[in-house]
């Protein structure tokens, strides 16, 4: 199972480096050889990075995709919560908390090129 941080899903939607690597595993998803899910935190954030950057129609358009895809949008119980409140305290920002416990807690990988998910206890797959 993968979980996917914002910074896969941008990466992947606008061909950046790494995208190609995020393109195989969202395949895999697609095909059904593997479980992809994401954190309300990134619909947040995608949606307000494209709102913000190419305006209301694209930012409906690429939530409507992302609705339509085998990428499972998860809602954080109160495990995920008190992980990412844990994580949280180490000086992490919020939604990388979130997306850290999310990752923690179902026991996947976590899609993701920030340097702070690399000290943490997690299963990390660096896509760039």
């Amino acid at each position: 199972m993968y979980v996917f941080d914002t910074s896969s899903i941008i990466a992947f939607l606008n061909g950046e480096k790494g995208a190609e690597t995020v393109r195989r595993l969202v395949n895999d998803v697609e095909s059904g050889s593997a479980e992809g899910v994401i954190s309300p935190v990134v619909v947040t954030e995608v949606y307000c990075f494209y709102l913000q950057n190419n305006g209301k129609e694209v930012a409906d358009e690429l939530l409507r995709q992302l609705r339509v895809s085998k990428l499972r949008i998860i809602p954080a119980g109160e495990e995920v919560a008190v992980k990412a409140g844990a994580y949280k305290a180490m000086k992490m920002p919020i939604a990388d908390a979130y997306m850290a416990a999310t990752a923690k807690i179902l026991h996947a990988k976590l899609v993701a090129d920030d340097r702070h998910f690399v000290d943490l206890d997690i299963d990390l797959f660096k896509f760039r």
